[in-house]
């Protein structure tokens, strides 16, 4: 009577023991070979495939509760924190999506453009259920979003050297700043300052909240993906044709390490932080529930020697 029980618990142990998602995890997607590469600490944990339906994977963003969601031609796919493919949260008509942002409700703003780059359907937003909430700037090319600590402002690119702002209460868009060669992706810093990768021109500038140039960090072959590592010291962004991520520091503009080289053609990057929501109880452990197992085994016996013959 005693295995039974043990080769249950054993069973839930391995489900509780699957891999997760844990905070500086760094993902990336490759553009054309539609995967997401899952690296920690520097090693390959795993290679998650969307559905291969829905083709290139663009972006990346996580949600609150530790979901990944990515980008695809027509439409936005969904894991679960431990990477397990959930379907698609959204659709479009035909566009192919490009960045991705949430704000602080847990609402999903998701870009489009077309396959040729010369027209797009704007900045869509979605609730946590999917459903369609507005659309933003209609007709224009968005291939990054990024959200400003005030979760009124919106900025975006469009593979110009133009960055666009948009006011998420009026829907007005006036330019943010303007910088050399085709800008891609762009994330904001804790401090309101903003980077914005320069695909064509090689670089990576550092724009305070303003819009006015800081820096420029040189030599980066083809930035496309960015986003800010969790020490704030440094920055991680994709290069393009090698499918490599590379870490810059901020401070010198060093490469400090390279990674990837998986898949064919490396888009969009998310580094996972933590969940954000309020903490809740753990789940047990597989120890605790193995301890607890076998406490009802002894007691039972106890229960039974008791009993009269």
């Amino acid at each position: 009577m005693v295995f039974a029980p043990l080769a249950l618990i054993f069973g839930l142990a391995s489900a509780l023991n699957a891999d997760t998602f844990l905070p500086g995890d760094l993902l990336y997607a490759t553009n054309q070979g539609n995967t997401v590469e899952w690296y920690r600490g520097g090693s390959l944990v795993s290679t998650l495939t969307p559905s291969p339906a829905n083709g290139v994977a663009n972006s990346l963003a996580f949600d609150s509760s530790g979901d990944l969601y990515v980008s695809q031609e027509g439409s936005v796919g969904r894991f679960d924190s431990h990477g397990n493919f959930l379907g698609t949260f959204a659709t479009t008509a035909s566009s192919e999506w490009g960045g991705l942002a949430f704000n602080n409700a847990g609402d999903l703003f998701a870009g489009t453009q077309n396959g040729s780059i010369t027209a797009g359907s704007g900045i869509f937003e979605f609730n946590t259920s999917g459903g369609l909430i507005h659309n933003y700037v209609p007709g224009a090319i968005v291939t990054g979003l990024a959200l400003e600590s005030n979760q009124n402002i919106m900025l975006f690119t469009d593979e110009s050297g133009t960055v666009h702002s948009v006011n998420l209460t009026t829907g007005m868009e006036t330019t943010f700043a303007t910088t050399s060669g085709a800008n891609t992706g762009i994330t904001v810093l804790a401090n309101g300052d903003v980077l914005v990768a320069g695909y064509t021109s090689n670089a990576v500038y550092l724009l305070d909240s303003q819009g006015n140039l800081l820096k420029t960090y040189s030599g980066l072959a083809d930035p496309t993906g960015l986003t800010i590592d969790p020490t704030g010291t440094s920055f991680w962004t994709t290069n393009y044709y090698n499918s490599t991520v590379e870490e810059v520091s901020l401070t010198t503009g060093v490469i400090e390490q390279i990674i990837g080289g998986v898949g064919d053609r490396a888009d969009g990057i998310a580094i996972y932080a933590g969940p954000s929501t309020a903490a809740v109880a753990p789940e047990p452990s597989a120890l605790a529930l193995m301890g607890s197992a076998l406490l009802s085994v002894f007691f039972l016996r106890r229960r039974k020697r008791a009993t009269p013959a």
